[in-house]
């Protein structure tokens, strides 16, 4: 039953086959499989799922975000290989770089989030699609702080009034050539005697770093190799 499934499966993800045909046989294999010509229903910020009247069935996840190949037109073939549709055509990292090249564009001297740094791209991000903008696998806060430690985090002056923003907000998740991953490139750490910030989202938030701030040399504030 399993070999004839998967037999079956593998046809439909064939390029060359009808798109009513794919959207049957992956319908019943899948849930949330769009009807040819329809695009997957985005459902906004990200909350999810939504109250429901009494007897109406479980509450379903509001979409966020897809994944293009998966979400327009079911071109599961440019991921999957047809052959062996539960495998990828190629390494995840592979898959991903095809498509999303700019996140792999870093400077050797950057500083590098640990998933990007090991290229474990689905531990941040779903392949399909995601309750959270994105494909994030969890709320933005809430996947940062399964590895950081949240005490630490949020009892930091600078962390307690974050209200609605999120760590993205001045962190970037993948890489930055500033410590700490700072997104801000105004604010790029420099080997030279001052660094004068300029207007900038940091700025904006902290208005007392417009004033000339003198700094120290990375060979002096012990962060160059030997």
């Amino acid at each position: 039953m399993i070999l004839l499934a998967l037999a079956v499966l593998s046809a439909t993800l064939h390029p060359g086959c009808h798109a009513k045909a794919r959207y049957r046989v992956l319908s019943f294999f899948f849930d949330g499989v769009p009807p040819p010509g329809q695009k997957r229903k985005s459902g906004g910020p990200g909350t999810p799922g939504q109250p429901r009247s009494p007897g109406a069935g479980p509450a379903q996840p509001i979409i966020a975000s897809y994944h293009k190949p998966y979400g327009d037109s079911v071109k599961c073939a440019n991921c999957h290989d047809a052959n062996a549709p539960m495998k990828t055509r190629e390494t995840t990292l592979k898959a991903c770089r095809r498509c999303h090249a700019p996140h792999f564009q870093r400077d050797p001297s950057d500083w590098v989030h640990g998933p990007v740094a090991v290229d474990d791209c689905l531990f941040c991000h779903k392949g399909h699609e995601s309750e959270y903008r994105s494909l994030l696998t969890a709320a933005p806060r809430e996947l940062c702080l399964r590895c950081h430690d949240a005490g630490a985090l949020l009892g930091r002056p600078y962390h307690r009034d974050l209200g609605k923003q999120t760590c993205s907000t001045c962190h970037d998740p993948h890489f930055a050539g500033n410590r700490l991953l700072l997104a801000d490139g105004n604010t790029r750490l420099v080997d030279g005697p001052q660094l004068v910030l300029k207007s900038s989202l940091c700025c904006r938030r902290h208005p007392w770093l417009l004033a000339p701030v003198p700094v120290r040399r990375p060979s002096q504030d012990g962060l160059a190799g030997p």
